[in-house]
């Protein structure tokens, strides 16, 4: 059986595949977001994966969180699995900067301005650098 991925991550851009998990980019001017979503069918918490795709996990939230890191200098990271929403396994992590317009507090569910994928293209080029 293929992967199915939740139809509410329909509108986010595509990067590409690591061994677990689909990096996506949240297509949003305010902020560089990137959703990794592993690809396991029915899971819907981290406790859905056995220890090896837990380990996984954390070894490609690592890297995708080094490469943001580096390539953006965040004032700060935030990284969170919530899935109160969506009901599939997945893992934001969020660059976060004293000057965008949500700081301090959480961006969910707040007015995002939208972004066309040209307007990231800088942010997803660098993902696509990233190598497992």
């Amino acid at each position: 059986m293929s992967f199915i991925l939740h139809p509410d991550f329909n509108n986010k851009i595509f990067v590409k595949d690591l061994k677990l998990c689909k990096i996506l980019v949240e297509p949003i001017l305010d902020l560089k977001w990137v959703i990794l979503v592993p690809m396991v069918n029915n899971a819907k918490n981290i406790l859905d994966l056995d220890q090896n795709l837990q380990n996984l996990l954390w070894y490609e939230i690592n890297l995708v969180s080094k490469t943001i890191n580096t390539t953006l200098k965040p004032d700060q990271l935030n990284i969170s699995m919530l899935g109160n929403k969506t009901p599939q396994l997945h893992c934001h992590i969020i660059a976060r900067f004293t000057h965008d317009p949500f700081w301090p507090n959480a961006p969910f569910g707040l007015q995002t301005n939208p972004a066309h994928p040209y307007e990231l293209s800088d942010f997803t080029t660098s993902l696509l650098q990233i190598n497992p």
